[in-house]
């Protein structure tokens, strides 16, 4: 006779003999299309509603059907399960998707998980992340400093922006016309000062138009021991 399959820790496995050890009394539960399965102790550690229904340790035999939504309830044998506070923050959009919430709650309200409804229902998890934003300002991107910049790589936990805009900037001329001076005062040495002071000693300028840039990195922080039961 083929075996139905059972939801287990969010994976579909086949039930076989051993998968619990002794004095484990497990329950099945049907929400929707998909089944799950939990130990008594898991459910009732935190759950109001699963400390009535099962007050005893006994054997359980038959599938309980849950009229909810699957994908919701998931959430909630995770959370007995694991103790893991759910997180539903998108770290592309840097955005926490509250709508998931919403349901997450009403759910949690009715199994009386109390420690789960104050997590979203006081929005608890908005504390778990944080974001920082550094910005760096690069005058002329022509010189290559961006390039330099960019080489250094990306955080793997964050993201980087780049913004570009023409501006004008006065450019250093050097009075004797060396190439490799312009731009920067510092680059002419004792001769170049001597034959200023003998043209008059003006720093001459040229205004030029340059490409500057306005570099924005964003790191993004989970505090996974905030998200932990034990921590509330």
């Amino acid at each position: 006779m083929a075996s139905s399959s059972i939801t287990f820790i969010g994976y579909d496995l086949p039930p076989r003999d051993g998968i619990f050890t002794e004095g484990d009394t497990p329950i099945c539960f049907r929400v929707g299309e998909r089944h799950f399965i939990a130990l008594h102790d898991t459910l009732i550690r935190q759950s109001e509603y699963f400390a009535a229904r099962y007050p005893n340790k006994q054997d359980y035999y038959d599938t309980v059907f849950i009229d909810t939504d699957p994908n919701i309830f998931e959430h909630i044998i995770n959370f007995l399960r694991t103790g893991i506070y759910p997180l539903f923050f998108d770290v592309s959009t840097q955005t926490f998707d509250h709508a998931k919430y919403f349901p997450l709650l009403a759910e949690s309200q009715r199994f009386g998980i109390k420690k789960l409804v104050d997590w979203i229902a006081n929005k608890k998890y908005l504390s778990a992340v944080r974001i920082t934003k550094s910005v760096i300002v690069l005058d002329d991107i022509s010189s290559g400093h961006l390039q330099d910049y960019l080489n250094q790589g990306s955080p793997a936990d964050g993201q980087v922006e780049v913004s570009t805009s023409w501006t004008m900037k006065n450019f250093y001329l050097c009075p004797r016309g060396i190439r490799l001076h312009n731009g920067d005062r510092s680059r002419c040495g004792r001769n170049c000062e001597v034959y200023r002071r003998r043209r008059g000693g003006r720093v001459e300028f040229e205004e030029r138009r340059v490409l500057s840039a306005i570099i924005t990195t964003t790191k993004i922080s989970i505090d996974s021991e905030y998200c932990l039961n034990d921590a509330k």
